[in-house]
């Protein structure tokens, strides 16, 4: 890991501020939808705090993120719909964050990571809107939303490389 918080209260502190940056990225994606055929389909820019908190504060403190960005979103929007995909795209991200981050150090680029979580993410909300729909016909969204989230995906990874090179959490000047 390149970054990494010590003490117990500023990691406290940084997991809320990543949290209410995930929430507010989530919320301007959600307020500005992008014009594509595919529905509900966002950047995850959200994912790029996400990623952060688990590099800086360790597994448990992404997940802290991970929830925070969730829970926010359905106290603002009050859709449980939503809420329920939300969370099962989430799990299915975090697990594949948590998997590729069990393999040495710099086997997988931030882009790499970036698209392995969203692919998950947009796997997660298919498998569950399947469910809430009692059909497999939402499985036909899957290619062309594994496209689009992979793509998306790489952006938000390379817009994480681009953070961690200019932004130390440890008092220290890049």
């Amino acid at each position: 890991m390149r970054w990494r918080v010590d003490s117990k209260t500023r990691r406290v502190a940084v997991v809320g501020m990543l949290g209410g940056a995930a929430a507010a990225l989530s919320l301007v994606e959600r307020l500005a939808p992008l014009p594509l055929p595919v529905p509900g389909f966002k950047l995850g820019l959200s994912n790029t705090a996400v990623i952060v908190a688990f590099e800086v504060t360790g597994p448990l403190g992404g997940a802290a993120v991970a929830l925070i960005k969730i829970l926010i979103s359905l106290l603002l929007s009050g859709n449980w719909i939503a809420f329920t995909l939300s969370l099962s795209g989430t799990l299915l991200s975090y697990i594949a964050i948590f998997t590729l981050s069990r393999f040495p150090k710099d086997t997988f680029s931030c882009a790499g990571v970036g698209a392995a979580s969203a692919a998950s993410h947009a796997a997660g909300q298919i498998i569950a809107a399947s469910v809430l729909a009692s059909s497999g016909a939402v499985f036909a969204w899957l290619p062309p939303l594994m496209l689009l989230s992979t793509g998306a995906g790489i952006l938000t990874g390379t817009l994480l490389n681009l953070v961690r090179r200019r932004v130390s959490l440890n008092g220290e000047s890049e």
